[in-house]
């Protein structure tokens, strides 16, 4: 049974009303995801389903009641979400109608951004399946007042329980195949396909489907926070893994539609505070005003090597960078028997320490790897195009310059006359001239 949060819908302030925490949410998905069950395990959790409603509300959307229930899911007590719709009510929506719907909202702008980044993440999804622009989408299921809900329902929980950041478990599917309003598709769907793309994930020996496209597509966003939609973007890297550490502040259930044998279907969602070092040490903060970014907690994995080659070490970069390492490098010293050898080190999120140790230990063949929590500071920043010639140049603008994509950079000067430095200064002195 889901127990309340007692922290309350907002982060605990400290003496100069600066958010002194970082309240992060966890969702297990051993049973499988969808909409209504991420809904269900933040209500379980402890949000008031009075506070969600006034906040729905705001969608202006007629047709359309919520109610919450508890239920048992194999002696489980869970939270059923269930949206009613009037017959009235419109059964499928255009990406662009949903976009301006949600954007024309009085929702705060945290749920506006959660809830667009989830839909074009759907709508990216729809577009490649059918062969249309992302624009030109309509969708059936998803476009639904309930799936509606279940999505703008989910970011406007979050919000109200002052959640930052989420973590996720890697995704379950079943197999076989489901009906849709196309016909029969094979399980899983193939949105949920395009969705898990780069995504851990999982088949269980199950004939149904266990994760729904709105259910993906939720997890997929919040964990990754990729907002394509968003010009601000994160450091942050994919968060798919076992429970980070936190102080744990309440638990919640939200049941899915059947009452399966042998396993409770729900989802379970974990909240709690933030820790830099699950055996004690400060919380993370958010920088003052006067700094602005914010800071967050990663892990450091070191290990030293002194018996593998430097193909080696550039593969295990190459892998870990691609599985979502947020940075890797390596250092010379001088080792044990005075042999040469190297410090290996990997920068990662807290919710990849597993999949990144176990990269680590099966390409190098150590024998131990160093674990510590860091706190690091990241600059606000946001994502700015500059052109060289013919070439588009990407930029990231940040608090106190401005950086140039490399690779853009490096194709600009190879098809001109002109030096890698040359073009790079360019473009970024004119970017930040005009800034």
């Amino acid at each position: 049974m889901g127990s309340p949060v007692d922290v309350g819908p907002k982060p605990d302030l400290g003496g100069d009303g600066l958010p002194r925490t970082r309240t992060v949410a966890w969702f297990n998905c051993f049973a499988g995801v969808a909409g209504d069950m991420a809904l269900g395990a933040l209500v379980d959790a402890g949000l008031p389903i009075e506070d969600l409603q006034d906040e729905l509300k705001k969608l202006n959307l007629p047709g359309w009641s919520i109610k919450a229930e508890k239920v048992s899911r194999s002696s489980l007590m869970a939270t059923d979400i269930k949206v009613l719709v009037s017959e009235e009510s419109t059964p499928s929506r255009s990406w662009r109608t949903i976009r301006e719907h949600i954007g024309g909202s009085a929702l705060t702008q945290s749920a506006k951004s959660r809830s667009l980044g989830v839909f074009e993440l759907l709508a990216r999804a729809e577009a490649v399946i059918h062969g249309v622009d992302p624009d030109d989408v309509h969708f059936h299921e998803v476009g639904a007042i309930d799936s509606i809900i279940d999505i703008v329902g989910t970011a406007i929980a979050l919000d109200l329980l002052g959640v930052s950041d989420v973590f996720v478990t890697p995704i379950p599917n079943g197999w076989g195949s489901i009906g849709t309003s196309h016909g029969r598709y094979p399980n899983p769907s193939p949105a949920v396909g395009e969705l898990l793309k780069g995504v851990p994930s999982y088949g269980v020996d199950v004939p149904m489907e266990l994760s729904t496209p709105t259910g993906v597509a939720l997890m997929v966003y919040l964990a990754t926070d990729s907002g394509m939609s968003q010009k601000t973007i994160s450091n942050r890297a994919a968060r798919f893994g076992p429970m980070p550490a936190m102080e744990v502040t309440g638990v919640g259930y939200g049941a899915g539609d059947r009452d399966t044998e042998g396993s409770p279907n729900c989802l379970q969602v974990v909240i709690g505070r933030a820790l830099v070092d699950p055996n004690g040490g400060e919380p993370p903060v958010i920088a003052p005003d006067s700094l602005g970014g914010t800071y967050e907690t990663v892990v450091l994995l070191e290990s030293n090597l002194d018996d593998v080659t430097g193909e080696q070490l550039g593969y295990c970069i190459e892998r870990l960078m691609g599985i979502g390492a947020l940075d890797c490098w390596v250092a010379p010293v001088t080792g044990k028997k005075s042999r040469p050898a190297f410090v290996f080190s990997v920068l990662c999120s807290v919710g990849s320490v597993r999949m990144m140790t176990e990269v680590v230990a099966k390409e190098t063949g150590t024998l131990g790897i160093r674990v510590s929590h860091r706190t690091r500071w990241v600059s606000d920043r946001t994502l700015g195009e500059s052109s060289f010639g013919e070439h588009v140049v990407r930029l990231k603008q940040g608090q106190f310059g401005v950086k140039a994509e490399f690779d853009d950079v490096s194709a600009a000067a190879k098809s001109t006359s002109k030096t890698f430095r040359e073009v790079k200064a360019k473009v970024e002195r004119e970017t930040d001239r005009r800034s």
